[in-house]
């Protein structure tokens, strides 16, 4: 069964930038060596060489069975299960996105906030509530449960943000009442954490389970909502109350029917925000799209909010076609890393490129590495150095015979015998392949 091992964070020791990095935790430590492309892991019983592909900070290794990528400060490692080194924390994921940590004082799950805390002139006036739940839609555990409630006549709508919540104005749909975020707050929950949550890549989904119900029936408003916003760090609210030049991204669903616990999968939108730093992350679900509406007895429960980071490969081509898995080559130099491109879906996945050289040729290693390490598409590719062979060895299988004859005669005669070696097939060397070379290879073998 895959197992995914969390060990804590630990200074590494050499960067990438020289010949080989350690990471370890003082009890389990990867070494990786680099030489000539080909990079060698060291972990335990796990000693690996295999070719790497390694740019602008991020290294791929593939082989034996073996799978690694690492920064200098991060390395996930998969050989028969996924062992995650030097991890910060929450870096690429929303902290407590399963529930399971609630503040005792407030009521209120680690992270996530309520009007509870809120603030605000009318913030004491806020009763809607949010709570935890063992309804889940795994059968244990918790989740986060919103309820709407009744004031004086209009519906405080449920509403959980990982910001802080700000009741301002009696008028629901008034942009005083809204989740916010600000980097530059000191001001911390009953937990002592922040108002503010960090992002380090920008994702290209948001995933939660969720399940709604309307206390009455709204055939106008029968929609609850989940609002995310990638953005800068600096002030940033929603409902907005102006244009906000911060924004990087946002991912939106206004359309959430009454349901049972249901997975839901949002994509970011990246393109035509102004900005492009993505340095933290305001979430928002309510009972309703539409502040104020909806009943006063509405109840939705959010569980396992998770942060998608794709990595995958859609086309990859060399000199304009699909390449095969070895290819033989038979010129002097590398093959260009140029005559690839590379087509693919990932945000902030990024696309790392290498050749090795072997004893039989060249390795060339395409891998596409997911924003948080986690996924990888590699795609390897053979090139078998038939210059290796000997003069008459035509068929490359390491010694010159009666068969080599046959394959040199079927290529005289316009055939395309394969495997055939080129650079092997001028036997009297001069400098075409023609019959004279068949009769050469032939007085060769007599011993003539």
């Amino acid at each position: 069964m895959k197992k995914n091992i969390l060990l804590a964070a630990a200074a590494v020791l050499l960067t990438l930038s020289a010949k080989a990095a350690t990471y370890t935790d003082g009890t389990n430590t990867l070494t990786v060596t680099q030489t000539d492309g080909l990079y060698t892991l060291s972990m335990g019983s796990l000693n690996v060489t295999a070719p790497g592909a390694s740019t602008n900070g991020y290294t791929v290794v593939t082989g034996d069975g073996v799978t690694a990528r690492f920064t200098a400060n991060y390395a996930v490692v998969d050989n028969n299960g996924t062992i995650v080194f030097n991890n910060v924390g929450n870096h690429f994921q929303l902290p407590n996105g399963d529930f399971e940590a609630w503040t005792a004082s407030s009521g209120e799950p680690d992270r996530w906030h309520g009007f509870k805390s809120a603030s605000g002139s009318l913030a004491n006036m806020a009763s809607s509530t949010l709570s935890s739940s063992t309804d889940t839609p795994h059968g244990s555990g918790h989740s986060a449960k919103m309820g709407s409630t009744g004031i004086l006549g209009v519906v405080a709508n449920g509403t959980m943000t990982n910001g802080r919540l700000n009741a301002g104005s009696p008028i629901a749909a008034n942009t005083a009442n809204h989740s916010a975020m600000d980097q530059s707050w000191t001001d911390t929950d009953n937990n002592g954490d922040p108002f503010y949550m960090q992002v380090y890549a920008k994702p290209d989904a948001i995933k939660f389970w969720l399940k709604f119900t309307q206390g009455t029936a709204s055939t106008d408003f029968p929609y609850a909502t989940m609002n995310a916003v990638v953005f800068d760090g600096t002030y940033y609210q929603d409902p907005e109350d102006t244009d906000y030049n911060n924004k990087v991204g946002a991912a939106q669903n206004n359309t959430i029917p009454t349901c049972d616990w249901s997975e839901f999968n949002v994509p970011f939108n990246y393109s035509g925000y102004p900005s492009t730093n993505a340095q933290a992350i305001l979430v928002t679900f309510s009972t309703n799209a539409t502040p104020g509406k909806g009943s006063s007895s509405d109840t939705l429960w959010v569980d396992d909010i998770e942060l998608v980071y794709n990595a995958r490969i859609n086309s990859l081509l060399y000199q304009g076609s699909a390449p095969a898995a070895t290819i033989t080559w038979t010129n002097d130099e590398a093959p260009s890393l140029d005559d690839f491109t590379v087509e693919y879906d990932g945000q902030d996945a990024k696309l790392v490129k290498n050749i090795a050289t072997t004893d039989q040729g060249y390795v060339v290693t395409i891998a596409l590495v997911s924003a948080d390490l986690l996924t990888v598409d590699v795609r390897t590719i053979i090139f078998e150095n038939q210059q290796q062979g000997s003069v008459g060895d035509v068929n490359g299988d390491g010694s010159t015979s009666m068969s080599d004859v046959t394959s040199l005669i079927s290529y005289v005669l316009g055939n395309n015998p394969t495997p055939f070696v080129i650079s092997a097939a001028d036997v009297n060397g001069d400098g075409s392949i023609s019959m004279s070379d068949v009769t050469t290879l032939i007085s060769n073998l007599l011993g003539n």
